[in-house]
């Protein structure tokens, strides 16, 4: 079939008022005023006549500045809702209305709808007024997508005027504007008929001759209700005798009325009504196909001609649909036909409406039918927006399952949505489902951003990738995925190249979600590089990014977060307490990674201002998180316990045992490093020593700066042991060091390690000054400052605060050593430091000493 069609959404077409209408005198004069009112609301029962009413008034006044949403069951989401009224209203914002929908169209997060809202909002700042009508309301009941409405009311410009049309009372809260006088209601009991009216709709818009008594007996029995005295007026014309026994009209009433009006037809017209009762709209072409007639032009015009409910949508191309109160009759009619008859229909509507061009109206029929397959096909065939990912809701994962694409796309999109009990119960279940091996792999790879888990398996090769056949959305994705694993592996430039290889398919797809977090990984590794202010430039990319795409604005705690590292790195401490704290502001607190990647930056900004106790605090927490069941978290702990001196020794033991079971499989340049400060610390330094020389030649091949730096630190704490026999070695050491650090200004490093760097500084300049550029000499005194400056403000050590601390309490010198897990002896080295640097001769003098420099303040 090839069709005359052109699909254009029937929800957004105004029905044409009902022939021969009657004019409600007493309720345009109400409406009237709508001019005045922000909202107005029309409430009534399914055939009340709140659309006839409506209709009819914009046809009378000639009312042009309006758009119609008819609204239904699937459009309770903020997708479809939010969909449909971009559609509607692109008219009116002209140049803007395809930057917007193209915007909508790559959202992710349900929560980005607000985003769309506000920019909704500030674009429809217009000079006249504009009437926007949301016919069939009552199906609006998502408590997330009335709140976006609501923000819209709230904000939207005075000229825009929301009118609704719904058979229950709205869950909108509009108190506000009922205290403000701007909201116009009309009830269902106003919308009733009154005799005059009921009179003058049976005999001039039914045409119908009845004699005075019995239109009074309608009248009586339909209390005013016009659909209760079409139902009536339609089923007695042929026999007028049963009306007498009618009392009240209810929905055992209705249904019997709605089957004596049936009954009455031909048998073609009843096959007809009860096999296109499924059918939202349809025209004379549609139903042809559907029935496999020719004649279904003629039989509409007869169904019209005996005022059989049929709601005009467009007088043009001759589109209808049944009035709710006879349709679902019809669709009850329709239930009962065999299950293999309503299969067939609703698969060859399906397949109609998809050839016009409405997917959505195919989709629908599908689902009905639990025709997943099919629904599948449609949904990709929709390509990448919302409206998509809300109909696989509906879709059971057995299908997905068979879909590489949208099964992978899936598990991306619950990320980027936050749902993670979503995405974790999805990955449950196929992972025991699920025989591709190579999907199942890849499976295994989002857990590392759905779980936040850390994965032993090897990475999977381009070449199974390529086999796959994925979609470029989807291999951006799998590249992605593959590119964090490798960075967690430390394979830096495999990552590199997996990102670069995601940033020629994104050029192509213009993707902002996968640009962003494309950004942020190669932003990252840069950072773990060294290469700090390429990573900062990045960074500022991404921050441009969020400001051009409103919607990825709760991806920004990914950002600031993440950028605090270099901060961190280049001892901006300001900057990066600002980053933290902004993150946590937008942070989404179910997003585990996140929220220990925040945890775990904190820490560190603690132990670089010296705050041990608060740093010590905040791993105590880290540690008693689950996601500390591999080396990849317990080594970013026990690295700062053993640079806190206050080791954990579960924790340490737990890592050796990882460490040793891996057999250098899957271990990590911080594992080595961490492994070769356990060395040192027992005194295995020949042990050290050779994994230290493993670590630098790797770093120096690969430009790893980071590890490589804390790998030349660790080695001249080993060669110091003999500093006149190591000197010229120790002196070349750290001016590989300096070399490697000056440029992006790397200084944690060195504040890491304590004191001793300063000797280690003057030793340097001393000996070898002539070697070093202006930038570097400039860089070793920015540290040096820093390190005198902190001596300044430090009079005691972290440790003697600790003792400190406890004499405050009252305790004994027993005491304070079980509590710090030392010896009397070195509790009693520790108070005489603390006498001899304040200048006191006892504990209540150390106690009120402290408190006025501001050691301590309790």
């Amino acid at each position: 079939m090839k069709s005359n069609l052109k699909f254009i959404s029937t929800k957004l077409k105004m029905p044409s008022p009902r022939k021969n209408y009657i004019i409600r005198e007493e309720l345009f004069k109400k409406l009237e005023n709508i001019f005045n009112y922000k909202v107005t609301m029309i409430s009534g029962m399914a055939g009340s006549g709140k659309t006839t009413l409506l209709t009819s008034f914009i046809k009378e006044k000639e009312f042009t500045n309006f758009r119609w949403v008819t609204l239904d069951d699937d459009n309770n989401n903020v997708f479809s809702f939010w969909y449909y009224f971009l559609e509607a209203v692109q008219g009116i914002l002209g140049d803007q209305s395809k930057d917007i929908i193209d915007l909508f169209e790559k959202i992710v997060h349900k929560e980005d709808i607000e985003n769309i809202v506000t920019i909704l909002i500030n674009q429809l700042q217009i000079n006249e007024d504009i009437f926007i009508i949301l016919d069939d309301f009552q199906y609006i009941k998502d408590e997330y997508l009335i709140k976006t409405i609501e923000l819209f009311i709230k904000y939207s410009s005075e000229k825009i005027h929301l009118i609704i049309l719904t058979r229950e009372e709205s869950k909108i809260y509009l108190g506000h504007l009922t205290i403000s006088g701007s909201l116009l209601e009309i009830s269902e009991r106003e919308l009733k008929l009154s005799s005059d009216e009921a009179m003058s709709f049976l005999k001039g818009t039914l045409n119908l001759n009845l004699e005075s008594t019995l239109i009074n007996k309608m009248e009586k029995i339909s209390e005013g209700w016009i659909g209760g005295l079409q139902l009536i007026a339609l089923a007695s014309s042929n026999n007028k005798n049963w009306i007498k026994d009618i009392k009240v009209l209810n929905k055992y009433v209705v249904e019997y009325l709605s089957n004596e009006i049936l009954q009455s037809l031909k048998e073609e017209e009843k096959n007809f009504l009860i096999r296109t009762s499924i059918l939202r709209y349809f025209n004379e072409e549609i139903c042809n196909n559907l029935l496999d007639k020719n004649n279904c032009g003629e039989i509409i015009d007869v169904l019209l001609s005996k005022n059989l409910f049929l709601i005009t949508i467009d007088e043009d191309k001759h589109l209808y649909r049944y009035h709710n109160i006879f349709g679902r009759f019809l669709r009850l009619q329709f239930s009962s036909l065999d299950e293999n008859i309503r299969r067939d229909i609703h698969l060859k509507a399906s397949e109609i409406y998809e050839r016009i061009g409405d997917l959505d109206e195919s989709i629908r029929h599908v689902l009905d039918i639990e025709n997943y397959k099919q629904a599948i096909r449609i949904i990709e065939k929709m390509g990448q927006n919302p409206k998509g990912w809300e109909y696989l809701h509906r879709i059971p994962l057995e299908y997905i399952k068979h879909n590489r694409d949208i099964t992978l796309q899936k598990i991306f999109y619950h990320f980027c949505n936050m749902e993670f009990e979503q995405g974790k119960h999805m990955l449950d279940v196929l992972k025991n489902q699920i025989e591709d091996e190579k999907v199942l792999r890849i499976l295994q790879f989002s857990m590392l951003f759905i779980e936040d888990k850390y994965l032993d398996e090897d990475t999977i090769s381009l070449q199974d990738i390529e086999e796959l056949n994925l979609s470029n959305v989807t291999k951006s994705i799998v590249y992605l995925e593959m590119s964090v694993f490798l960075s967690m592996r430390s394979k830096y430039k495999e990552a590199l190249e997996l990102i670069n290889k995601t940033i020629e398919i994104e050029k192509h797809i213009e993707n902002p979600y996968i640009r962003f977090f494309m950004l942020t990984l190669k932003a990252q590794i840069k950072e773990e590089l060294g290469d700090l202010n390429e990573s900062e430039v990045i960074y500022k990319e991404n921050f441009k990014l969020i400001e051009k795409h409103a919607f990825l604005y709760p991806l920004s705690a990914n950002n600031y977060i993440a950028a605090t590292g270099v901060y961190l790195k280049n001892l901006n401490l300001d900057k990066a307490e600002e980053f933290l704290n902004k993150g946590k502001f937008v942070m989404h607190k179910s997003y585990i990674s996140l929220n220990r990647g925040y945890m775990h930056n904190l820490m560190e900004l603690y132990i670089l201002r010296g705050s041990r106790k608060e740093a010590l605090e905040l791993i105590n927490e880290l540690v008693e998180l689950d996601t500390h069941e591999n080396s990849m978290y317990v080594a970013s702990i026990l690295k700062y316990l053993l640079i806190l001196d206050n080791m954990d020794n579960e924790l340490l033991k737990k890592f050796i045992d990882m460490y040793k079971s891996n057999n250098g499989k899957s271990i990590r340049l911080e594992d080595h490093l961490l492994y070769a400060r356990i060395l040192l610390s027992e005194n295995r330094n020949e042990e050290a020593l050779e994994l230290i020389d493993t670590i630098l030649y790797i770093t120096r091949k690969d430009k790893i700066k980071v590890a490589l730096i804390e790998g030349l630190f660790l080695k001249i704490n080993i060669l110091e042991k003999d500093f006149q026999y190591n000197k010229r070695e120790i002196i070349n050491l750290l001016r590989e060091a300096v070399y490697y650090s000056y440029e992006n200004n790397i200084k944690f490093s060195y504040i890491l390690v304590g004191d001793k760097v300063k000797s280690w500084i003057n030793l340097l300049k001393s000996e070898r000054k002539e070697d070093l550029s202006t930038p570097e000499i400039n860089f070793l005194n920015e540290i040096m400052l820093i390190l005198n400056k902190d001596c300044e403000e430090k009079i005691l050590s972290n440790r003697e605060i600790e003792v400190l601390d406890e004499i405050v309490t009252g305790a004994s010198n027993k005491e304070i050593g079980e509590r710090l897990n030392i010896s009397i002896s070195t509790v009693k080295t520790h108070i005489i430091n603390i006498y001899s640097k304040l200048q006191v001769s006892n504990r209540v003098e150390a106690i009120e000493k402290a408190r006025k420099k501001g050691i301590i303040t309790s």
